[in-house]
């Protein structure tokens, strides 16, 4: 056994590189080889199709360098936060974290069977592109991110970043070519004429979907890098049979924790509330406790039985709504997992109001993004899924 509502914090876009404070890994590892595209990028020739090779199934050396990377950036985090540090500033510390650490996705863009990581740092207004070659982690080069997201291109050189700006909506193509990138337009609308409703992703780039963003790092037990994503990469999804047993005892103490007499540890599971440790369910819906946000109680407005993980386990998920006086509102998903080590987990999915639930899916109700959660003890994420499997 080993979001979601996306959060854009815009403070002031920096066109420096991300790692603002420490390089993300040794100077001599981490050689630009490509430059950031400017606003014009150049147009380059057509790359055809490629064919697209086998998921990863086994932990490879480019599984265990992007961990570290991540590693490495919470390190970074960690000694940003040590008060005792001679530069220590608390009005300025968040800015400094926020500037060199965020979020991250995994996508094979040139379809080699390794898949590239892309960094998304600077309070998310800026993306670096990172690639493992010759046993090292190599940065290619970045993007302004600043209202973009990424969608995976099927069967090409390519990653489709997709953004607007002034009414515009734009596809541009990102491609690696010996060694760089390569960044062209590919499409656009609302320019020269207003459009009453934008081209969906699937029109532009048949079979793309979203690519959903994982945190850098979580933060029970400790501040560590969150890299279940990174060894899971290539994982067969094929969902398993429902164990009866492991079933029945996994309800049971669930059930224990639901009824307010068994602990349970909380973490959240996208990074904006819920990471509690062990507590128990009165004090977890109290105010103030799995968000700081909820100003009086939450509230459980149901109970749905599944096995959100497709490990052949049943899980419970609890649907829980700020009071109508909360002026916060919003819609918490909290899924409850016995997990190997004997202990229950409570995996918090924050502001999901914009999504219905088909299955053990997370479906929005304005786009394409569908997600799924997989999780493993403390370390939980999202990632993207099909649209054949919502």
């Amino acid at each position: 056994m080993k979001k979601i509502f996306l959060l854009a914090v815009t403070v002031c876009l920096l066109l420096s590189g991300c790692g603002g404070v420490k390089p993300p890994v040794e100077q001599e590892t981490v050689p630009p080889v490509g430059e950031v595209q400017s606003s014009e990028p150049p147009v380059v020739e057509v790359i055809p199709p490629v064919e697209e090779l086998p998921e990863q199934t086994e932990t490879a050396g480019w599984q265990e360098a992007y961990a570290a990377f991540l590693e490495e950036k919470a390190g970074e985090v960690e000694r940003l936060r040590d008060f005792e540090r001679p530069d220590y500033d608390p009005n300025s510390v968040q800015s400094e974290i926020d500037a060199v650490s965020g979020s991250y996705t995994l996508y094979d863009i040139d379809k080699d069977g390794t898949p590239e990581l892309l960094f998304r740092c600077q309070f998310g207004w800026y993306t670096e592109f990172y690639a493992y070659r010759n046993g090292q982690v190599l940065l290619l080069g970045g993007t302004p991110s600043k209202d973009a997201g990424f969608y995976a291109w099927p069967g090409e050189n390519a990653v489709a970043y997709n953004w607007g700006r002034m009414g515009g909506h734009f596809v541009d193509r990102i491609s690696i070519v010996d060694g760089a990138l390569v960044q062209e337009t590919y499409f656009e609308e609302g320019m020269q004429a207003p459009v009453e409703e934008y081209a969906p992703m699937e029109e532009i780039v048949p079979g793309s979907s979203y690519l959903w963003e994982n945190r850098t790092f979580m933060e029970m037990p400790a501040l560590q890098a969150l890299t279940l994503p990174v060894y899971d990469y290539g994982k067969d999804r094929t969902e398993q049979p429902i164990d009866p047993v492991r079933s029945a005892q996994a309800r049971e103490k669930i059930e224990e924790a639901l009824s307010g007499f068994g602990a349970f540890y909380g973490v959240s599971a996208d990074g904006f509330g819920g990471d509690t440790g062990w507590i128990g369910l009165n004090d977890y819906l109290a105010p103030g406790g799995a968000t700081p946000y909820a100003e009086s109680p939450l509230e459980i407005a149901g109970t749905t039985w599944a096995d959100y993980n497709s490990d052949g386990q049943t899980d419970a998920m609890l649907t829980l709504c700020h009071s109508e006086r909360d002026p916060y509102g919003g819609t918490m998903q909290v899924i409850f997992s016995l997990e190997e080590d004997g202990v229950v987990y409570a995996y918090c999915l924050n502001y999901m109001d914009a999504y219905e639930i088909k299955d053990t899916v997370f479906v929005s109700r304005y786009g394409d993004a569908s997600f799924r959660v997989d999780f493993d003890g403390p370390e939980s994420y999202a990632y993207t899924v099909i649209k054949e499997e919502t």
